[in-house]
């Protein structure tokens, strides 16, 4: 299932290993524009939000159906701590709204998928930008009312007690997360 002459070899045989070794699940970022790799994204480039590369899209499809073909769990970082706010400054507007409707409407069909809210989302000590309680909570509910799959909907935050407090506390209860 390999791309343009061959691409994509590397990628598919990593998971090809994973599974041999009997892993069942991998993580993939979704966007990563502002983070710490810079070089994901599924935008035409990572200054345009509302055009997205089809092309490179179609060559997710192809690794996430090998992964499935594997036995593989998808679980799919939507954004970094870095970029949490780029689309509608962390509401969940248009751009969001495109964003996740464009992801689910791909990639919610395959099996046992995991929806990261974010990778090390919420406050932190090196930014005042961050996504608050209640943008996590509008991005979760959006999530779920669209993805008719009902995938999981999950969220990672930085480690320690205080982080915990500040972001798992008030989102404990939600039925919607995972």
């Amino acid at each position: 299932p390999t791309w343009q002459d061959g691409k994509g070899q590397g990628m598919l045989g990593a998971l090809t290993y994973l599974a041999d070794k009997g892993i069942n699940s991998f993580y993939a970022l979704t966007m990563n524009i502002n983070g710490d790799g810079k070089d994901v994204w599924p935008f035409v480039d990572h200054e345009t939000f509302d055009r997205f590369d089809v092309s490179k899209l179609a060559q997710w499809e192809r690794v996430f159906d090998h992964a499935d073909n594997l036995g593989l769990m998808l679980h799919l970082v939507l954004q970094e701590t870095e970029n949490e706010t780029l689309l509608d400054k962390g509401d969940t507007g248009p751009q969001r709204k495109l964003y996740f409707r464009e992801l689910i409407a791909r990639f919610g069909h395959h099996r046992a998928v995991t929806w990261n809210l974010g990778e090390e989302n919420g406050p932190n000590d090196w930014s005042d930008l961050y996504q608050t309680n209640a943008q996590q909570k509008a991005g979760i509910a959006w999530l779920a009312e669209q993805d008719p799959y009902n995938n999981y909907i999950v969220l990672h935050t930085h480690p320690g007690a205080e982080a915990f407090a500040k972001i798992y506390e008030p989102l404990l209860g939600n039925d919607q997360l995972g």
